[in-house]
């Protein structure tokens, strides 16, 4: 009960993750089609704007880099060690209820 708990709340985090890193890809690709609305209007030309444009930009694309490496290095690992592990727990469950059935069955 305690490894299904614990892989629920590991899935939940990597859920969380996972949607936040895709909002990031999301926002990443709207900066990067957005430049060219931001050149139409002549925004560029500004020099705050330029700037905050390109920080906020490589902002996005850091933030989403660094979460898809949570992700794929720490979350999905840790899921997967402890999906095997609750099965391998289930198999020995089962296994030893079958041994205690077939003794129950020898002795009638």
């Amino acid at each position: 009960m305690e490894l299904e708990l614990k892989l629920e709340e590991t899935e939940g985090f990597a859920k969380k993750v996972r949607r936040a890193s895709l909002i990031g890809v999301g926002i990443t690709v709207a900066f990067w089609i957005g430049i060219l609305p931001f050149e139409f209007f002549r925004l560029g030309a500004i020099h705050w704007a330029r700037v905050t444009y390109v920080v906020l930009g490589n902002l996005s694309l850091l933030t989403t880099g660094v979460l898809l490496t949570l992700y794929w290095h720490k979350y999905r690992p840790a899921i997967d060690r402890q999906r095997v592990d609750l099965q391998m727990t289930m198999l020995r469950d089962m296994q030893q209820q079958i041994e205690e059935i077939r003794a129950a069955v020898k002795r009638d």
